[in-house]
């Protein structure tokens, strides 16, 4: 094999010659010109005089070299002495003119070349085969006695996706699968304070361009643990994707390993890696085959192995989603299910998938907790908000996504990856006695019967007996019925609801006020007591004190919850009769 460095040589035995040419009289003389000797009595052919002499001398290669494989380089020359002789030369190689730095030991030839028994006028070929070159570089051959160089660039070995080359002495590498699309889901990694919440983003290649999955497999068949530098294996005509903020770390429903930059990492020997890269590509690359190329020497320079990832025909095909129009409410009542509604379409000429995510935020964007998702990936993390729709070339469709929201105000949304964004106003909920309030912290809320007294039956537990206990003057009892839930099973979190938070009104005004009565002995009585976490339902009675003057029918129940401390958000709702 010829090396950067080192080239072993093959003897004069090697050497090939092909002579051309036609028998000549023969005469005495031993006189060499330009490279000739001849030993034929000096005479007259064709109006040729005098003892062989040869010009027109060239050296050649064929079209097409490869690495690791033998060629030849032809020379040839043309008698236009009046005598038969043979050309005698030597082929050297002068450089390999890629060098990033001129090396201690240039790689050299010294190959002598003969071509025997030319015939006046005629021209004599001898082929010499020459070693292997196992790197790609442009290495210049000349002859010593004649103006002729050529320049032999071998080309890579090459192969399609799934086969398997040797790069460095050790490492066995097979691109097995690359895959074109214009959008991926990766997962976010929020951290916040000491706690850490994962999330699902969706990124998109940018306008013009598509995104590349390229799938590979390296094995270390040596004895000594192996990697490779960025830039070993490359993609032409793009860029391999690193790391960096709004960036995707890993394609999410994939278990490999991602890799960054065409680099590989330590491998221990008999030991395998599986993993793949993401790249950059522009559309008009796309379309066309796909090349993955391995370098067997130092990186920036030319591959020694290229992996074709071919289309289906003259082109390949592409999607392209497009995002047309949002359709959702200006202002929605808190606690309660809406509909976000997005118009899209695949305006390219393959099938697609459309992918994305809602967020909400506007200084600090992050996955939305409360909207529902379609998306089917095997992952772990949260799905809600991630939609996924398949669509063939030139479809159009809608898709329906149910959102709600717990705290009062105007946010911010939008579906990333396509960035455009929409603003929502989320008011007090008004419902009726039976409705449900999707609440904070994962719990549901539920209020009903609302019914009043005028004494309720208690137990005194210092006289040991029944009591009729009374509210203050001028007032009843009104005691309201609550169930709280736990809203997602699927997270760990729940909060109960306090019941310091219900007040019961008359036309949004606060009218009463809640009383302790200790034990309460109704057969229409249970007090809410318990956690739902513990108990997966919490249900009871609250009982306030509020003016005689109204009726049962006329109270409202008012349940108002603070976001945290500091904060000016609420769930305000009020149920009403």
């Amino acid at each position: 094999m010829m090396r950067r460095r080192q080239l072993v040589l093959i003897g004069s035995a090697g050497l090939t010659s092909a002579i051309a040419g036609c028998s000549m009289l023969l005469g005495g003389g031993d006189e060499k010109k330009n490279g000739q000797t001849g030993n034929a009595e000096e005479t007259t052919t064709n109006g040729r005089t005098g003892p062989p002499s040869f010009e027109d001398i060239s050296l050649s290669s064929p079209e097409t070299v490869t690495v690791e494989s033998e060629f030849r380089l032809t020379v040839s020359a043309t008698n236009t002495g009046g005598e038969t002789g043979t050309y005698e030369d030597t082929i050297q190689l002068l450089s390999s003119s890629l060098n990033d730095e001129e090396p201690e030991n240039e790689p050299a030839v010294e190959e002598p070349v003969t071509i025997e028994s030319v015939a006046p006028g005629e021209t004599g070929e001898a082929t010499i085969t020459m070693p292997a070159f196992d790197l790609v570089n442009d290495y210049e051959f000349t002859l010593a006695d004649a103006d002729s160089t050529v320049t032999v660039r071998p080309e890579p070995m090459t192969g399609s996706v799934g086969t398997t080359f040797a790069i460095g002495n050790s490492l066995q590498v097979a691109i097995t699968d690359v895959s074109i699309q214009e959008s991926v889901f990766h997962p976010i990694d929020r951290v916040s304070g000491l706690s850490t919440s994962e999330e699902v983003g969706a990124f998109m290649a940018p306008s013009r361009h598509m995104l590349a999955i390229v799938s590979i497999t390296a094995e270390n068949r040596g004895t000594a643990v192996v990697s490779a530098d960025a830039g070993t294996i490359g993609i032409r005509d793009a860029e391999w994707y690193g790391s960096g903020e709004g960036l995707p770390d890993a394609v999410l429903g994939r278990s490999e390993s991602r890799f960054y930059n065409g680099e590989l990492p330590e491998i221990n020997p008999s030991e395998s890696v599986s993993g793949y890269y993401i790249a950059l590509v522009p559309q008009e690359t796309a379309r066309g085959t796909i090349e993955i190329t391995g370098q067997a020497d130092a990186t920036e320079t030319l591959p020694e192995r290229v992996w074709t990832a071919s289309p289906e025909g003259e082109a390949r095909q592409l999607p392209n989603m497009t995002l047309n129009s949002i359709g959702v409410p200006e202002t929605t009542p808190l606690g309660q299910d809406y509909e976000i509604m997005f118009s899209v379409a695949n305006e390219g000429d393959s099938p697609g998938t459309l992918r994305g995510v809602i967020q909400s935020g506007g200084d600090e964007w992050e996955q939305l907790g409360t909207a529902s998702g379609n998306a089917n990936i095997e992952t772990d993390r949260p799905m809600s908000g991630v939609v996924q729709q398949e669509l063939q070339p030139g479809e159009s469709t809608e898709i329906t996504v149910a959102n709600f929201a717990v705290l009062n105000g105007e946010f911010t949304y939008r579906f990333q990856p396509f960035d455009q964004e929409w603003q929502v106003s989320h008011e007090e909920a008004t419902l009726s006695l039976g409705e449900q309030l999707k609440s904070q912290n994962n719990a549901n809320i539920i209020v009903r019967d609302i019914r009043t007294q005028e004494t309720i039956t208690g137990y005194n537990n210092w006289d040991s007996e029944e009591v009729e206990m009374e509210p203050e003057d001028g007032n009843q009892f009104v005691a309201f019925r609550v169930r709280f839930t736990k809203r997602d099973e699927t997270k760990d979190y729940v909060t109960t609801p306090s019941t310091g938070d219900f007040d019961i009104c008359i036309d949004d005004n606060i009218v009463g006020a809640d009383r302790y009565l200790g034990e309460i002995r109704e057969n229409w009585y249970t007090p809410v007591e318990g956690d739902i976490d513990e108990q997966g339902e919490v249900s009871g009675w609250e009982i306030h004190e509020a003016p005689a003057e109204y009726s049962a029918d006329d109270f409202e129940v008012r349940f108002e919850e603070e976001a945290g401390f500091g904060s000016s958000l609420s769930t305000i709702a009020t149920w009403r009769q």
